[in-house]
């Protein structure tokens, strides 16, 4: 995201994208949500993408759009709310998640 002067003196945020990468997204079941609440986390959905240096910064500032193999033209925009570098082995990236609207 980034912010822009706009006129009059407004801020408007923006959102670049970073990188496109593969993912696999499933909703959490109710056992999970309750796990994450745990971690103080309201997490609804779970995001697992392989590991690659343009996604090694990405953190809870960041969201993720997500679109349909089967139907292009649809779009979730998700909320990054936890990120974990599974075993720190750079393999892969675990993503818990919230679907947000866009701003």
């Amino acid at each position: 995201m980034v912010s822009a002067d706009e006129y009059g003196g407004q801020v408007v945020q923006v959102w670049q994208p970073v990188a496109s990468a593969w993912c696999e997204m499933k909703t959490l079941s109710a056992f999970e949500r309750l796990r994450a609440l745990r971690l103080q986390v309201l997490a609804t959905h779970e995001i697992v993408a392989g590991w690659c240096m343009e996604l090694a910064a990405v953190d809870t500032t960041y969201r993720v759009n997500v679109t349909s193999q089967i139907d292009p033209q649809k779009t979730r925009i998700m909320n990054i709310l936890s990120v974990i570098n599974t075993d720190e082995q750079n393999e892969e990236l675990v993503m818990l998640a919230e679907e947000g609207a866009p701003t």
